[in-house]
């Protein structure tokens, strides 16, 4: 679980809180939103070097982990704060209180802030500003539904499960995985799900193939794929000669398989067409 670590901007000596907050900000802030901001805000004052984690957090101030990571977020939005995430440690940055004409409200619940709650849950840390540009991008753009955008995050963060993968990581896998979604015209949930049922046979295949390579903990390429309709199409090759042609592959390179595959032995031999010796049953029409 990340830590957290706040700091400040501002010089020392500053007001725990600032004028703006409570005239501009405050009264339209719920009461866990305003309890986080607070305590974040006492550590910077203080200078405090002790991090903490969101459950400990959570203890502290009587909130639940969901809580902590949505009150994060909506003083991300508000320009209040800065969120940084590198390896296990989260830094948080107090920025100076700007005097708005407009104050910005908290949004009434809709579908897109809906399905972005749903996958900051399932991310377990709060989303950075740019994967909630990103998830607004689907929606708006690829026409992605709410529904896939939520099964986008599930689906790549339980293909992940179980890696030592850092949240950077893990948002640029997710981000890989929409994209190929939307290349190849997915936009409901159905055609989803059944386009990552249509591609189950051929991932597992494929990793297969890959893990005898040498190749480990990277995902299926856009080659890859087309290598292997390649090979199974255009090439005629079965599973057994591919597996067989990996088995015996000097290098970890899906290219250089190829090669291996392209020479003559490897092809699939064709069975040669039975001839008929027609004298034969001239012979016989003679001596009847």
């Amino acid at each position: 679980m990340n830590r957290f670590c706040f700091y400040s901007k501002e010089d020392e000596g500053r007001t725990v809180v600032d004028n703006t907050f409570i005239t501009d900000y405050m009264p339209l802030a719920r009461a866990d939103q305003i309890k986080v901001y607070l305590f974040g805000l006492m550590q910077t004052q203080q200078n405090a070097e002790d991090s903490y984690t969101i459950e400990q957090m959570a203890e502290i101030l009587d909130l639940s982990e969901s809580d902590i990571q949505k009150a994060i977020g909506y003083w991300q939005d508000q320009g209040l704060i800065e969120y940084y995430e590198g390896g296990t440690e989260a830094t948080i940055t107090y920025l100076n209180c700007k005097k708005k004409e407009t104050p910005v409200k908290t949004s009434e619940p809709d579908e897109l802030g809906e399905v972005i709650e749903k996958c900051q849950a399932m991310f377990k840390v709060p989303l950075a500003s740019h994967q909630k540009s990103d998830i607004e991008h689907w929606y708006n753009d690829y026409g992605f539904t709410g529904e896939t955008i939520a099964y986008v995050f599930n689906y790549s963060l339980e293909r992940l499960e179980g890696r030592q993968v850092a949240s950077s990581a893990k948002s640029n896998y997710i981000k890989k995985v929409a994209e190929d979604w939307h290349q190849n015209g997915i936009k409901t949930l159905k055609e989803a799900i059944d386009y990552v049922s249509a591609n189950s046979v051929e991932n597992q295949f494929l990793y297969k193939v890959l893990s005898m390579l040498g190749i480990r903990n990277r995902d299926i390429m856009e080659n890859d794929r087309r290598l292997y309709k390649k090979w199974t199409t255009e090439m005629g090759l079965t599973g057994d000669d591919i597996l067989r042609a990996a088995e015996t592959c000097p290098k970890p390179n899906m290219n250089y398989l190829d090669g291996i595959l392209k020479r003559p032995a490897t092809k699939p031999k064709k069975t040669p067409k039975k001839t008929i010796d027609v004298s034969l049953y001239k012979k016989e029409l003679e001596q009847i």
